[in-house]
């Protein structure tokens, strides 16, 4: 009986010892290789294959990266950061505002949109364009025009890509972008230099100086010049710029006097009242030699003007002040 006892227990023990090695039977060669074959969609823990770790989902990032064309006829184009005056000429005018083709390039760098969004254009918080956008593919880039009114004024511009944040992105710091815009849609100013310039004078109003027309020539001397130097001499120059129109110009403006490409004298800080004209001068250095004199007169185009074509003025003169 004893015996019988005996050989039961060593029956259950050995039982027992077969059942727990099953339980924690150490992962095979084969599972090894296939964990190690599935990266990181598995792990092991205490001897055993564990749940598949999946990595996130991929994204979509939609990015305006270069800037905006602005205006009828294709447009002229502004890099974020940038600046640009926008008059009538630009426009198609709706009363007292203009109405303005804003053209941009929207990217998505990530994986594809399926869900409605917009893209709003803003003077501040305002809304003054809304687009809406039905999908966008993933790497797919859509050029996209809005047309947003505009008072006369000098506004922050900016474009909300996704302006409602409807769709998550893996970047959403980079959808709003931004830029200077001054707006003229009533009357332009028009600047001109009616008559021509003269050299030397009076200081201040140029009498009793040497007057030569636009397109014309002079031969200067020392007796023209303020100061003698060894290769030239300075020369008081004068001339008038005129508004022709019935609004001021806006905003400060530049002139700039040039001999060939090489600037000879910056008239800084100008502007004119509506209709009317400003007398010019300035101390000018000019070395020995011919010189085919340009004055060009808001110097940059700084101001919205209603002709463009009508600043630059030419003459040419020779220097003998030995």
């Amino acid at each position: 009986m004893k015996k019988e006892r005996k050989a039961l227990s060593l029956a259950m023990l050995v039982a027992s010892f077969l059942v727990l090695n099953l339980i924690l039977q150490p992962v095979s060669q084969a599972q090894r290789v296939a964990g190690s074959a599935q990266g990181s969609t598995q792990s092991i823990v205490s001897g055993r294959i564990s749940s598949p770790v999946l990595a996130p989902p991929a994204l979509p990032d939609l990015v305006a990266q270069k800037g905006l064309k602005i205006g009828n006829g294709g447009g002229r184009f502004v890099p974020w950061g940038g600046s640009i005056n926008l008059s009538r000429v630009d426009s198609v005018v709706a009363g007292d505002k203009c109405t303005f083709n804003v053209t941009y390039d929207m990217t998505n760098s990530g994986t594809a949109i399926s869900i409605p969004f917009k893209n709003a254009l803003k003077l501040g918080s305002t809304e003054v364009s809304i687009l809406p956008v039905q999908s966008l593919a993933a790497g797919a880039t859509l050029q996209v025009t809005q047309t947003p009114y505009l008072t006369s004024g000098t506004y922050i511009l900016s474009l909300s890509l996704d302006s409602t944040n409807v769709v998550a992105e893996s970047n959403e710091a980079n959808n709003t972008n931004y830029l200077t815009v001054r707006v003229n849609c009533g009357t332009l100013p028009d600047i001109t230099s009616p008559k021509g310039i003269t050299f030397g004078g009076n200081a201040v109003t140029g009498a009793g100086g040497r007057f030569v027309p636009w397109d014309g020539s002079i031969t200067l001397s020392r007796a023209d010049a303020v100061q003698p130097y060894r290769d030239g001499c300075m020369f008081y120059v004068h001339y008038d710029m005129q508004n022709l129109s019935a609004v001021a110009t806006s905003p400060v403006f530049a002139n700039r006097l040039l001999s060939g490409l090489s600037p000879v004298g910056i008239f800084m800080g100008q502007s004119i009242p509506a209709g009317q004209t400003v007398h010019v001068t300035k101390q000018v250095y000019l070395w020995n030699g011919s010189h085919d004199l340009s004055l060009e007169l808001d110097w940059g185009h700084v101001v919205n003007e209603s002709n463009e074509a009508n600043n630059l003025y030419k003459v040419k003169a020779k220097v003998n002040c030995h």
